[in-house]
């Protein structure tokens, strides 16, 4: 009965990790968005409307890492990561212009 109380015990240890470590990384990508909306605002001069395209493009892109189980801190992103989105984003039938 020990043995079955720690075995329980380690798996909801286990999971509540993972779920403040998925908090921590999703809570890192906030400034990086936030950065990116001030960008495509300021030093782009995009429309309101062609800003939050951008943004929900970010979000698809984190969900998606997130679905993956591939979250990780937006400076540890790599370029086969963003190749195989994109590859991804193909496979759903998307349009060229939804993917830039």
């Amino acid at each position: 009965f020990v043995a079955l109380n720690l075995i329980e015990n380690r798996k909801q240890f286990t999971f509540v990790f993972f779920i403040f470590k998925f908090l921590l990384i999703l809570a890192m990508w906030e400034p990086y968005k936030k950065g990116y909306k001030a960008w495509l605002q300021l030093e782009k001069s995009l429309a309101e409307n062609s800003v939050g395209a951008y943004l929900h493009d970010m979000e698809i892109f984190t969900n998606w890492l997130q679905a993956e189980n591939r979250m990780q801190s937006p400076e540890k992103i790599e370029l086969k990561d963003l190749e195989t989105f994109v590859h991804y984003i193909h496979e759903l039938g998307m349009s060229a212009a939804s993917q830039a």
